[in-house]
């Protein structure tokens, strides 16, 4: 009887603190969203330079993995002109990454 109960308390108590745990990173994970939603327009900014220095301006600068452009919520975002004509810019804000692929047709 003791048996029972002790395996029994062990087994909700597991299940507890396991509930409590996933809470905690969904905490973490929602109170995050300022950053993702930093990092979503950061890169929406990479792929508008990248649309202008295609079709407009070839010298404008986009930012690079080695020196990104700083915006002034201090996001960041780096654009990368991969073969194909596609361009893909990835912007960061603290420690979430978001990213858009465009194809540039000339």
């Amino acid at each position: 009887m003791l048996l029972t109960v002790i395996l029994l308390s062990t087994a909700i108590l597991g299940a507890t603190s396991l509930v409590g745990l996933l809470m905690v990173y969904e905490l973490r994970y929602s109170g995050d969203v300022v950053s993702s939603a930093q990092a979503i327009f950061a890169a929406d900014a990479g792929i508008e330079c990248a649309s202008y220095r295609t079709y407009k301006d070839t010298a404008k600068v986009c930012g690079s993995v080695s020196a990104p452009i700083v915006l002034s919520n201090g996001a960041t975002y780096r654009v990368e002109f991969m073969t194909g004509s596609v361009a893909r810019s990835v912007g960061q804000s603290r420690k979430t990454a978001r990213a858009f692929e465009k194809i540039l047709d000339q």
